[in-house]
């Protein structure tokens, strides 16, 4: 084009810009710019709202900036379009407070935001968790005379939706309706899947009847959503139904959709119509995947499955298959429950050789599998080499390893790790943790009495008030009265200056 003479019009050569940043060749369009520049083409706005364009898309947001300032140079104004462009680049590279400020820079220059400028604002914050804000960006939208349109809602509903709002998902979605305007399959999506999360399959299927009868046509994202419902309550006549609705309607079951039914099937012991599923799919040329094989090893394990577990997993390791710590957890945790602790252990010492990191729940599995078996201190040696491994136990972990040790009458220990957990600022919310405890407070309370009544006695001496027998745990429970009482409020004066002699209790 350069070559032609005359030289074409600014027109043609941003109709080549258009064409080039289309197919995705933005860096082609900034030397075609350049070109320009040295055969003495001037740019207009339109120009540069394409070369601003490709440099977001080319994350090079700063020299979009630098565009908008060569605009104001060559006494342009920049448009709505402009300011758009700029904004959207920002928002999507995280930066939303930028973002704010062009747009408080469009306005303050009377520049009019459409809807296009609101919902990539709206969209930006919601991807970072700020719905509230985005609610209220679309409440002003009225100030500019804007009017929502299907995207905006679409983008609150998505966003309310992440967030585990499920009234404001419906709020929005009776607003969007009162407005007249018509929700979309994704819209219905949103709101059938927050319902079936929540637990209110009968609304959802409420609001699945609605789409039908507005003349839409469920897609397969919407019938995985039920049917994931319906195998999750263990309701596995109405998945089926779903799954024949399904096929009857046109809609090819996917890789989900076996899944679900698979894990549904392994939850509700059906191991055979599992296993059958399992190759069903796999004669329609669907590849199982991590979450298949997952649920499969799960389900296996549940019924008592151990060895073909075990057969599955490595004829996976044979093919190349590259298992996750997710998988992992389910086998340690399989052969725990079956009382292989010493191939479950094995397994776990096979991770770092596999380039894999055991998580919190990978260690706690390990531990809560020796505690059962009344291991207790090897239990507190995976505890130890979860810490040395940079892995921090969780509450989870603490109430797991404390109730292993109270089952085996190490009060002393259970209390040690109490302890431990307070100082860590992690709360036990586990009943069973917390009936232990209340049952050494109450042997301390009964302790105290006795030795205050003891303490009125006239033969008893001022230092040796009793020698009694007691048992390992009761000595244990007076060993850790004294620390157990700076988390309850008990009185411990004479019963937390006992020392334990043998199977004798001498207090001073």
């Amino acid at each position: 084009m350069i070559s032609m003479n005359p030289l074409p019009s600014t027109y043609s050569f941003n109709q080549l810009l258009i064409s080039n940043s289309n197919i995705g060749c933005y860096s082609a369009v900034i030397l075609v710019y350049k070109m320009m520049n040295i055969v003495g083409i001037e740019p207009n706005i339109y120009t540069f709202n394409i070369l601003i364009n490709c440099c977001c898309k080319l994350s090079q947001v700063d020299y979009g900036f630098c565009l908008f300032g060569e605009i104001t140079k060559r006494g342009y104004e920049s448009n709505v379009i402009t300011y758009a462009t700029l904004i959207k680049g920002l928002c999507e590279q995280g930066l939303i407070g930028d973002a704010f400020k062009v747009f408080e820079k469009m306005t303050e220059e009377g520049v009019c935001p459409n809807v296009v400028v609101y919902n990539t604002l709206i969209c930006g914050l919601c991807r970072i968790g700020e719905v509230w804000r985005a609610l209220e960006l679309q409440r002003n939208m009225v100030k500019w005379n804007v009017s929502p349109n299907p995207i905006t809602y679409n983008t609150l509903i998505h966003g309310f939706h992440n967030v585990g709002k499920l009234e404001e998902v419906i709020g929005m979605f009776e607003e969007m309706s009162s407005r007249g305007i018509v929700a979309n399959i994704v819209t219905y999506n949103f709101l059938i899947h927050g319902l079936c999360q929540c637990g209110r399959r009968m609304e959802a299927i409420q609001y699945f009847d609605r789409l039908v009868e507005q003349g839409m046509s469920p897609d397969v994202v919407t019938f995985n959503v039920l049917l994931d419902s319906f195998c999750k309550e263990g309701r596995m006549r109405d998945a089926c139904r779903v799954f024949q609705c399904m096929i009857k309607l046109g809609k090819e079951p996917n890789v989900v959709t076996y899944t679900s039914m698979i894990n549904g099937y392994c939850k509700n012991c059906k191991l055979d119509q599992a296993l059958q599923l399992f190759y069903t799919m796999q004669q329609k040329g669907f590849e199982p995947n991590k979450v298949t094989y997952g649920a499969l090893l799960d389900g296996l394990f549940k019924n008592q499955q151990v060895g073909k577990a075990i057969q599955l997993f490595r004829s996976l390791e044979d093919n190349g298959f590259e298992a996750e710590i997710l998988m992992y957890n389910i086998l340690i945790d399989g052969l725990c429950k079956a009382g292989k602790l010493v191939s479950a252990r094995k397994l776990l010492n096979e991770l770092h050789s596999k380039r894999l990191v055991p998580n919190v729940r990978t260690y706690s599995i390990m531990i809560d599998g020796l505690c059962r078996n009344g291991m207790s201190f090897e239990a507190e040696k995976i505890f130890v080499e979860m810490e040395e491994n940079g892995c921090l136990p969780n509450a989870i972990t603490y109430n797991t390893i404390i109730l292993g040790f109270f089952r085996e009458k190490e009060v002393d220990k259970a209390m040690e790790f109490y302890c431990e957990m307070r100082e860590r600022k992690l709360v036990s919310n586990n009943p069973l943790v917390f009936e232990e405890f209340r049952g050494m407070v109450q042997i301390g309370r009964e302790l105290e009495s006795v030795i205050r009544a003891m303490e009125t006695h006239p033969k008893v001496k001022s230092k040796m008030m009793l020698s009694r027998s007691l048992g390992r745990n009761e000595l244990n429970c007076l060993r850790s009265i004294k620390r157990l009482s700076m988390h309850y409020a008990i009185r411990a004066t004479a019963v937390t200056s006992c020392v334990g002699k043998g199977n004798v209790c001498v207090l001073h």
